[in-house]
C-alpha cells in the first residue's frame, strides 16, 4: 500500500476545516437531516424505519422468541434472519397501501376532479386521523416509488414479497432441521449416560 505524503500546511488546513463542520447542532437541524436517506425499508439492514413503532417491534419479537425458542448462537442467528423476514413481510401491506394512497393524493391534487379520499368511511379515515395516516404512509410510498423509478412499483413490491416469503420458508426449514439435529444429539447423549449407569 502506498502512503501519500501531505505537507504540514495541508495537514494544518485539514485539521482547521474539520473543526468547522460537525453536522447539525440544533434539534431542528438534526430533525431536518434525520430523513435525508429515507428508504422504503424492504431491504433494510436495520429492522425499523422512520415511523415504525419500536414497542410493536419488541412485542412481536418477544412473541416469536417464545414460539421459536432458540437455544444457542446458531439458532439465534437463524431466528434473527427469520424475524427479519417476518417484520419485512409485515411492512409490505403498509407500503402497498402507501403507494395507493399516494396515487389517491395525487389524484386529489387536481382541483377539477372530485376528491376520492373523501369517499372512505373506514374508521382509519376519520377526519381527525386522515392527515396523520396520509403522512405516515406517504413517506413509505414515495420512497418505494422513487426506488422503483416510478414504474411498476406494485409489481416490484409483489416480487419482493415473494422473495422475502421464499427466504422465510428456506430459513424456517433450516431452523427446523437444525433443531431436530440438536434434539437427536441430546437424545443420544441421554441414552449413552443412562445405558452406562
Amino acid at each position: 500500500m502506498r502512503s501519500i505524503k501531505v505537507s504540514e500546511k495541508r495537514l494544518l488546513a485539514n485539521r482547521l476545516n474539520a473543526q468547522k463542520s460537525t453536522g447539525p447542532r440544533t434539534i431542528e437541524g438534526k430533525y431536518k437531516v434525520s430523513a435525508n436517506a429515507i428508504t422504503h425499508g424492504m431491504s433494510a439492514e436495520k429492522h425499523l424505519v422512520v415511523g415504525e413503532d419500536i414497542k410493536e417491534f419488541e412485542d412481536l419479537k418477544e412473541i416469536n422468541l417464545q414460539i421459536y425458542k432458540p437455544i444457542d448462537d446458531y439458532s439465534h442467528f437463524l431466528f434473527e434472519q427469520i424475524f427479519s423476514c417476518l417484520w419485512r413481510l409485515r411492512r409490505i401491506p403498509v407500503v402497498e397501501a402507501a403507494i395507493l394512497s399516494n396515487e389517491m393524493l395525487e389524484f386529489d391534487a387536481d382541483t377539477y376532479k372530485p376528491k376520492c379520499s373523501d369517499k372512505f368511511y373506514h374508521a382509519d379515515f376519520r377526519r381527525n386521523k386522515k392527515r396523520q395516516i396520509r403522512r405516515n404512509h406517504q413517506y413509505l410510498g414515495i420512497a418505494f416509488v422513487r426506488d422503483s423509478n416510478g414504474s411498476n412499483a406494485l409489481l416490484k413490491l409483489s416480487v419482493m414479497d415473494a422473495r422475502i416469503f421464499n427466504k422465510l420458508c428456506i430459513l424456517e426449514e433450516k431452523y427446523a432441521a437444525y433443531m431436530e439435529t440438536l434434539a437427536k444429539k441430546e437424545e443420544e447423549v441421554y441414552e449413552k449416560v443412562h445405558t452406562s449407569l
